[in-house]
Order: structure tokens, then C-alpha cells, then sequence
């Protein structure tokens, strides 16, 4: 299979699993977003979009969020559709097809020579059909996949979406060398679409260290140092628009103790729903645990050490698979702040971007 056909195959593919959510119509946050918002009416509030929170049009206080990228989606769907909403699950589904077309590009970038994939010299072959065709199966793995439902399903589910295309594109340009600049408007647009857009720095150090870069540190720092720039631009108007870091704490009961250990059950879970995908739903209560002696602390903390020494183990056997664990979780980490989370702390949409690592 050439790369053309498989790229057609897999827009079709991770398309057509979603057509059934087109006659949905707005649910949840869709209808105070959409349907209830001005300003994405009204060409004019354009600035107030990268200028206001998420909330600010409804007259909430205060919000953790600064999604612009995602109100400017709206607006666009809203001057095409009017309030249809067939028109903005048709965005979504477009977008998931996209998604699946840059997995299906990095992987096979990452596995096009035994230099990426088993840790060789970059002149022992060239890009091999072999390689394409694991790409083709683990895209076609993340097209299909049943964790993705609430994001691609859902209209205000579009931060996920947008935030994993741009930061894929811009991954995917970075590891190629070819093109610095758009890696970085890509990068741009990412932070605009969603937060976790910030640990694609990390995410490139771990490319670089998985695949034997060895570079010196004023070559890596003259590599991240154009990204760290930019994420300091978004920091800095981001923290200027919410007022923080994270302004809004619904979990402020829990102390700073507490809130560190509820990491190891939030990690482990997310990576149940990645490998058994059952019991999916919209909402999931969270249920924190007050001692790393409760069973679901032991068990957790269990499952963080064996993925932490799986990555060290693969570290030399396998590169590709350990940089594919480490991006599970390093794009997983801004979901594992507690502090700045909702009053749900487990959400399924935020596996959409971690399970990039997972086909891999």
C-alpha cells in the first residue's frame, strides 16, 4: 500500500466511524458556547476572544480556561451553519480524519529507518514499506479507537481536537528539519487551542533523547529555545487573561498532600480506559483517596513504577516503543494538576492526545 492510498483509506475510515454523531444536536457546554454566545455571532468580538477566558461572556468570575482557537472555530461554523449543528460535528469529524493523517505521517517517519526504530545509523536504510505499514495499523487503531468518542462526539470537545492537530503538525515538522518556522506557528496555534499544547517541548526532548540525537547543549538550546519563547508569550498573556495560573480550585478541600497522591489513581486510570476501554461515559466522579495505603493507592503506585521501568527498559531495546510511553504520558500531565481541574478530575477526552502514544 503506497502512502497516498493509505492516507485516503485512513480519512475515510476515522470519517466514516463518526458520521452517525453528524444529526446529533448541542449538549452540555455546547448550548452557553454555542448557542447562547454572542460573540462568536459577531465578527467584531474577535479580539475579545484572545483578550477574555472562556467564560467571561456568560459573566462568570473567574475560569481556569483560554481556549481562542476554539472560539474562533465556532465563529467560522457559526458564519458557514448558522446554529445547525450537523455543521459543527461535521468540523469535528474533519478534524479527527486529520488527527489520524499526521499519526499515520510521524509514525511512519518515526519507523522509516532502523535508525529511528531500533536505535542504528541513519545510513543503514532507507524508509521501508514494513514501516508504513505498522504506521497504517496504528493509525487506523487511533481512528477507531472508543476513548475518543466524547471528544469527537462532542462539540465543545473541539479544544482536544484542534490542540492534537496543531501539536502534531508541529512535532511533525520539528523531526523532519525542514521547515523551523511553521514547527513553530503550529506550536502557536496548539497553545491557543489548549494548555497541554506547552509540553510538546518536553515531548521533543524526548524524541531527541529516544533516538540518540546526542547533541550538544548549546545545539539542543538553540533548538528549544525558539519553543520556550513562544510558550512564554502564551504564558504570559494566558496568566494575564485568567489571572493565574489556575485562578479557579474546586478542589481546594484537598490538601497539598492529598492532591499529590491522587495523581498515581488519576495516571493509573487513565491508562485502564486506554487499554480497556469499557464503561465509557460523559462524566466520571472522582473519588480521591486520602493515604497511598488504600488498596487504590498501592495499586496505582504500582502501575506508575512498572510504566516508569518499562520506558527504561525500552529505553535501549526498543526506542520507538519508549518514546511511544513517554508520549502517553507527557502530554497527560497537565490533566493530572489537580488544582487546576473541574469538578470532574477524569475526563476521557483528555486521552485523545495521549493515545497518539499508545497506538505507537
Amino acid at each position: 500500500m503506497t502512502s497516498k492510498t493509505a492516507i485516503i483509506v485512513l480519512f475515510m475510515v476515522s470519517s466514516v466511524v463518526y458520521l452517525n454523531s453528524l444529526p446529533n444536536g448541542f449538549v452540555y457546554d455546547d448550548l452557553p458556547q454555542v448557542v447562547q454566545n454572542p460573540r462568536i455571532q459577531d465578527p467584531s468580538s474577535l479580539p475579545d476572544i484572545f483578550l477574555t477566558d472562556v467564560w467571561s461572556f456568560s459573566g462568570r468570575n473567574a475560569s481556569n480556561y483560554y481556549r481562542p482557537v476554539m472560539y474562533l472555530i465556532f465563529t467560522a461554523d457559526y458564519h458557514l451553519f448558522g446554529l445547525n449543528p450537523l455543521g459543527f460535528h461535521l468540523t469535528s469529524v474533519l478534524l479527527h480524519a486529520g488527527v489520524t493523517v499526521m499519526v499515520f505521517l510521524i509514525t511512519s517517519f518515526i519507523l522509516g529507518s532502523p535508525s529511528r526504530a531500533q536505535g542504528g545509523t541513519e545510513n543503514d536504510a532507507s524508509p521501508a514499506a514494513g514501516g508504513r505499514g505498522t504506521a497504517f495499523f496504528a493509525a487506523l487503531l487511533f481512528a477507531t479507537h472508543p476513548v475518543h468518542t466524547e471528544a469527537v462526539a462532542w462539540v465543545s470537545g473541539v479544544p482536544e481536537l484542534s490542540f492534537t492537530l496543531f501539536y502534531l503538525l508541529s512535532f511533525y515538522f520539528y523531526i523532519r528539519e525542514d521547515r523551523p518556522g511553521l514547527s513553530l506557528v503550529f506550536f502557536l496555534l496548539a497553545a491557543l487551542s489548549k494548555e497541554t499544547a506547552l509540553t510538546l517541548p518536553l515531548v521533543m526532548a524526548a524524541y531527541d533523547r529516544c533516538f540518540g540525537k546526542g547533541l550538544a547543549f548549546y545545539s539542543l538550546l538553540k533548538r528549544y529555545l525558539p519553543y520556550l519563547a513562544v510558550a512564554a508569550l502564551y504564558f504570559a498573556v494566558r496568566s494575564y487573561v485568567v489571572g493565574g495560573l489556575a485562578p479557579v480550585n474546586v478542589h481546594a478541600g484537598l490538601s497539598a498532600y492529598e492532591q499529590f497522591i491522587n495523581v498515581f489513581p488519576l495516571f493509573a486510570q487513565h491508562l485502564g480506559k486506554l487499554l480497556l476501554p469499557m464503561n465509557l461515559n460523559v462524566t466520571h466522579t472522582f473519588h480521591p483517596i486520602s493515604s497511598m495505603l488504600e488498596w487504590r493507592g498501592i495499586l496505582s503506585l504500582f502501575a506508575a513504577a512498572a510504566f516508569m521501568a518499562a520506558v527504561w527498559l525500552l529505553m535501549r531495546r526498543s526506542p520507538t516503543a519508549a518514546f511511544g510511553l513517554l508520549l502517553v504520558a507527557v502530554p497527560l500531565l497537565p490533566a493530572l494538576y489537580i488544582p487546576a481541574l473541574g469538578e470532574h478530575a477524569f475526563a476521557e477526552r483528555y486521552l485523545y492526545m495521549p493515545s497518539v502514544g499508545f497506538v505507537i
